[in-house]
């Protein structure tokens, strides 16, 4: 044990998170202060420390290191804000301090970690005030894209979030304008064989027909105010769209039940 962290821990609770602070300010050090960053994020477990995570501001801490390039430094920045969105008094100041908005951005992030903890932070940041802001159609759009990733641990959270904080009229706006502009992204493309399968079982399961590069164009009557409202549907665009933009599926394909 080194003699800075024996002196440490003779601190009291707020002394030792002010020394934490205070030695991140002032070092130079990119892996020293990931390393206090973590340290942070880990005392933000606790609600006995809110209190004085708040008093030392470490929340801005945390809300300004979502800007860094540093992709380590926004994962524990992320999770320190995970934590602490749980208490109301920290969820009423990251909101108010426009903390949506930048966690969402995050939503963007090729760090899967960082990514799980910006869409569960978003769930708890969730209030009658941010809903419409957390359930915009571009975090919608990322979902839907998430919702058929091949990490099942996106895929659990995002079908979560679609499910349980959109509603379903909501829901069924977003894809009706969804499917006329998806910017599929590099980072988000599938393997063809998975997309071939994927669309496939979907296909089999809801009845459909043929459907073209971009949307569903022809589906059972009885299916199809189902399929536009369901989640199945819009899981089932994204996958069409992502296989036919990568040259995986032909423009018509036919099933039968």
């Amino acid at each position: 044990m080194s003699e800075k962290q024996k002196d440490l821990l003779g601190l009291d609770r707020l002394e030792y998170l002010q020394a934490l602070v205070t030695e991140f300010q002032v070092s130079e050090s990119s892996e020293a202060k990931e390393q206090v960053l973590a340290n942070l994020a880990n005392f933000a477990y606790d609600p006995k420390n809110y209190g004085y995570l708040r008093q030392l501001k470490v929340l801005d801490l945390f809300l300004d290191m979502l800007t860094e390039d540093n992709e380590t430094l926004v994962e524990f920045a992320l999770g320190g804000l995970c934590n602490l969105c749980l208490d109301k008094i920290n969820k009423d100041y990251i909101v108010e301090a426009d903390g949506v908005s930048a966690v969402v951005n995050c939503l963007s992030s090729s760090n899967e970690e960082t990514v799980l903890s910006a869409i569960t932070t978003l769930m708890y940041l969730t209030t009658p005030q941010s809903r419409q802001q957390i359930t915009a159609l571009p975090v919608i759009e990322c979902m839907l894209r998430f919702s058929v990733s091949t990490s099942k641990r996106l895929q659990n959270l995002a079908t979560i979030f679609l499910e349980d904080y959109c509603t379903a009229p909501q829901t069924e706006k977003d894809n009706r304008t969804y499917s006329h502009h998806l910017d599929w992204p590099a980072k988000f493309v599938l393997p063809s064989s998975q997309l071939q399968v994927g669309c496939q079982l979907m296909c089999k399961n809801l009845f459909l027909f043929s459907f073209g590069p971009f949307a569903v164009q022809y589906c059972s009557p009885v299916i199809l105010p189902r399929l536009q409202s369901s989640l199945w549907g819009l899981q089932l665009q994204v996958l069409v769209m992502a296989a036919s933009e990568q040259d995986v599926f032909p423009t018509w394909i036919g099933f039968h039940s």
